[in-house]
């Protein structure tokens, strides 16, 4: 939806599409060596196309702001070695939270326990506002100015070819500049 828009990297030519599908071909389109492959559905997923994609894949990024996913990750037949990465924004893009881990030892409590403190203090700082409760980046009464996202997208990019290296855990918050 056009009230989105200016929390991606995406434009008004991908109005009415599928995020996945019109980020897949700007990522494939901006890098010449990516291979990025977007799949529009909810996991977990009873499809075989999916279940496949998610087999073969060296990276899961799990950009949704839900934890529904998170908690999905060990029921969904990864590669052991798959590296999982969760990023989710904060209110206003003042701060970005990384979650990573291999497939095979990811655990959803040990996230859990991580970001509690985190999102107990975003929900209180969004009750000071009187935003509604769960108006997160993608909710369309948060402003959220469109310089924080591209900072924080080539941020991302940066701590994901750091993330893939990597093995085991790794919890991170990036602050925006001054905070």
């Amino acid at each position: 939806e056009a009230g989105n828009l200016v929390r991606h990297s995406l434009s008004l030519v991908h109005l009415h599409q599928s995020k996945a599908v019109a980020l897949t071909d700007h990522l494939n389109a901006t890098n010449p060596s990516a291979r990025v492959r977007g799949v529009p559905v909810a996991l977990p997923s009873s499809r075989t196309d999916v279940q496949q994609a998610l087999a073969s894949a060296d990276l899961v990024l799990d950009l949704t702001a839900s934890d529904n996913l998170l908690h999905a990750v060990p029921s969904l037949g990864l590669d052991p070695s798959t590296r999982v990465v969760s990023a989710s924004l904060g209110l206003h893009a003042e701060r970005l939270y990384l979650y990573a881990d291999d497939a095979g030892t990811f655990d959803p409590a040990a996230f859990d326990t991580w970001f509690a403190p985190h999102r107990a203090g975003e929900h209180a700082a969004a009750a000071r506002e009187g935003l509604p409760q769960a108006a997160g980046c993608w909710h369309p009464v948060t402003p959220v100015p469109g310089h924080r996202i591209q900072t924080f997208v080539g941020l991302l990019l940066d701590a994901l070819v750091a993330l893939a290296a990597t093995k085991g855990p790794t919890f991170a918050v990036i602050e925006w500049p001054g905070l």
